[in-house]
């Protein structure tokens, strides 16, 4: 159902922030998620300082989303 299919989404949206937010390796890190149940994605965004950071915000965010695929649209800052 619709609202079931929303919820699940909103659920790994708020995992998926927390667990970015918890990580000591991406703190201070403008990124962004955004999720989709019909295609089962998480969409990350938004600027990081390196692009260890990126990778790391990719890894947590595919431990805190089972059976979606992540989508890493985040870019790293440029000095």
């Amino acid at each position: 159902t619709p609202l079931y299919s929303s919820a699940a989404s909103d659920v790994y949206k708020r995992q998926v922030k927390t667990a970015l937010l918890a990580d000591s390796l991406v703190t201070g890190a403008d990124i962004n998620v955004d999720t989709n149940h019909e295609s089962r994605t998480v969409t990350l965004s938004g600027e990081v300082a390196s692009a260890a950071m990126r990778a790391r915000a990719e890894q947590v965010a595919k431990d805190n989303a089972t059976g979606y695929t992540v989508v890493n649209n985040l870019t790293v800052r440029a000095r």
